[in-house]
């Protein structure tokens, strides 16, 4: 039984140490958090450029074409005939594969470029993080 002068509380030592041991836990959170984040948006890179190359692949295998620079000239080329406007997606559903998930402008759909061996496309890249494509 506590006497009649004495109050609960908390005394100064032990504010500072929780204080100290919730510092060191999210000195330890923080970062391990950051590299999961970090891992998350290089596979969903990863997934995207895989996505487009298959899908390229696919409508050229559909239409009796090579996967060259003549059939897609460019990424914009490859949004057009894989994403069509009229909201029946044939291919890609969302046009927001085309963009890196690690870049934070999501309107920029020129996050990629095709990578090639002459005239033929042989796979996609990040050109926003190098990383993304190892």
């Amino acid at each position: 039984m506590k006497g009649q002068g004495q109050r609960g509380g908390w005394t100064l030592l032990e504010v500072m140490i929780v204080t100290t041991i919730i510092g060191i836990m999210a000195l330890i959170a923080i970062p391990t958090w950051t590299a999961a984040k970090n891992r998350t948006v290089k596979e969903l890179c990863k997934r995207n450029q895989n996505l487009i190359f298959e899908q390229m692949n696919i409508y050229c295998l559909e239409y009796n074409k090579r996967c060259t620079i003549s059939t897609f000239p460019d990424l914009a080329a490859v949004r057009d005939k894989l994403v069509p406007l009229d909201g029946s997606p044939k291919y890609i559903k969302r046009r927001n594969v085309f963009s890196c998930p690690g870049n934070d402008d999501q309107e920029a759909q020129d996050d990629y470029r095709f990578v090639q061996d002459g005239y033929d496309i042989v796979g996609i890249e990040c050109k926003i993080f190098e990383d993304h494509n190892e």
